[in-house]
């Protein structure tokens, strides 16, 4: 580890060992001084996760084969490997995103993770069999395992066909971590806006705000599609720069208002 610690006071600082610059302090326990020390080990080893686009996938992996044996022990059980398989399922996704969209990575995708890749997709389109009727009805239904997209969400929401779900993540010592993803009716991940806080700190769902947001997308979608039929009708199916300007008008709502 390169951390080095000294009594001050009551309290037990730390520094790094290349250069002596002071990283911060805490209780003068022993116990602390372990918590501090361990939360710096944690942030050192997932430090690419957050910082460097050329995170190297392969070193995860290799710590999920050999895991630190005092991180087992601190966690408990299989939670530290857990957590290890989560960060990495996270950022094989964000990967294989890149290549989607023609963007980095793709030198990661080589070979069985291909078929990884594959056996991903088989699972989205049984989640997606899975959809009942009643799921398009206004009301939300609570998920989990096998109607669950993403392999490592613990526990998700579905309304009108659009699915959130939750992962959820714990630091020792500290208090559980949760994101979300939200799909549409096809299996896609959305991308939502930064501000954007439909799961609260203890983990639980903003139903009304989860549905607003839905239901905005669903207007939209309803403004598009009436809004290209009636361009097709008046202007045909043919492509021309009338029609496309006609279609912005009326999704600005200043044409061929919805009565």
């Amino acid at each position: 580890m390169p951390y080095k610690t000294k009594k001050v006071g009551s309290k037990y600082c730390v520094y790094k060992k290349d250069g002596g610059k002071k990283v911060g302090c805490t209780k003068g326990t022993q116990e602390a001084k372990k918590k501090y020390l361990a939360a710096l080990h944690v942030n050192e080893s997932f430090k690419f996760f957050f910082e460097s686009k050329d995170a190297d996938i392969e070193d995860l992996k290799k710590m999920i084969k050999n895991p630190d044996p005092s991180k087992v022990k601190e966690y408990g059980d299989t939670k530290y490997v857990d957590m290890l398989k989560k960060k990495l399922a996270r950022l094989e996704e964000d990967e294989q995103s890149k290549i989607r969209k023609g963007g980095a990575g793709k030198a990661f995708y080589t070979g069985t993770r291909v078929e990884k890749n594959k056996k991903k997709e088989e699972s989205k389109k049984q989640a997606r069999g899975k959809v009942k009727e009643e799921d398009a009805q206004d009301e939300v239904i609570y998920i989990n395992d096998e109607d669950l997209i993403y392999p490592y969400s613990n526990y998700g929401y579905r309304y009108k066909g659009y699915q959130l779900e939750v992962q959820k993540e714990t630091e020792p010592g500290e208090r559980d971590f949760y994101f979300f993803d939200i799909y549409d009716e096809k299996g896609n991940k959305l991308k939502t806006p930064n501000n954007l806080k439909l799961i609260s700190n203890y983990g639980e769902l903003n139903e009304q705000d989860f549905k607003s947001y839905i239901d905005s997308l669903s207007n939209n979608e309803d403004a598009e599609d009436r809004c290209k039929r009636k361009a097709d009708s008046v202007y045909g199916k043919k492509t021309s720069a009338y029609k496309s300007g006609a279609i912005v008008r009326c999704r600005d709502g200043k044409i061929w208002k919805k009565k």
